[in-house]
């Protein structure tokens, strides 16, 4: 989808358009523990001026869709609010490509409020690049050990699988975890763990007092994030049984 497209001209698409990616952008992603923007790899004062954009296209709405106030003036206002956003967002001077960066980071539902083609970005071309993006590179985790109050995992690049290192550009593999008795329903439900260290990951459970008599299972995902901060897709999840010392055996 080309730029200038994803934003809505319509006044009457627009506004609703700033009201739900301001609503996303601002919320905690209870996966990370952070607000939804960082994860994307935008800054707070980017955070910030498409809060300013937000408020913006609410004032001049109420004005536009009141028939009775609404005239030449306030239509050519709020075109205004829509070329400066799209400028803001992509111009090859002060572009900031806030919206490629949800392409290449983003989850589906991120992509389809913002209204961009997952994984499609266009190429950045300013001097405000993000930085090498994790884009559709995935890793692959494996659990290497699973021994009593704890599992030692493995995560590769599938590219260079016989390698420990991160791909070029990365700073982190971050391995998140959820424990229960059946699978997680959404992703948020994952808790971040530990940052992998040459390929390795270790879980432990000795002080989450666990119930050694109920059958528990441990799923868990990877996701790398660059040295810009921007997070990149999870991994397929992987499901080990957990393994706990019985206390009512211990004499």
């Amino acid at each position: 989808m080309a730029a200038g497209t994803r934003i809505p001209r319509e006044p009457e698409k627009f506004a609703p358009y700033m009201d739900s990616t301001d609503n996303l952008q601002l919320s905690t992603d209870t996966a990370t523990n952070q607000p939804f923007y960082k994860d994307w790899g935008w800054t707070q004062a980017q955070s910030a001026q498409w809060t300013a954009y937000r408020k913006q296209s609410d004032a001049l709405f109420v004005v536009y869709s009141n028939k009775k106030l609404s005239n030449t003036e306030n239509k050519e206002a709020i075109r205004i609010l829509i070329d400066t956003v799209e400028k803001y967002d992509h111009d090859p001077i002060m572009g900031n490509h806030l919206l490629d960066r949800i392409a290449l980071s983003g989850s589906v539902n991120d992509c389809t409020t913002f209204k961009v083609k997952r994984g499609t970005p266009l190429v950045l071309k300013t001097a405000d690049k993000a930085g090498p993006l994790p884009g559709a590179l995935i890793p692959v985790i494996t659990v290497r050990e699973n021994t009593e109050g704890e599992h030692k995992l493995a995560v590769r690049n599938p590219k260079t699988p016989k390698s420990r290192a991160i791909p070029k550009g990365m700073k982190f593999c971050k391995v998140y975890r959820y424990i229960g008795t059946a699978a997680p329903t959404n992703i948020s439900q994952y808790q971040f763990i530990v940052n992998a260290k040459r390929g390795l990951a270790i879980s432990e459970f000795a002080a989450l007092g666990l119930n050694a008599n109920v059958k528990l299972w441990a799923w868990y995902i990877a996701r790398y994030e660059s040295t810009k901060g921007v997070l990149g897709n999870a991994s397929a999840a992987l499901k080990v049984g957990i393994l706990l010392q019985d206390e009512s055996t211990v004499t």
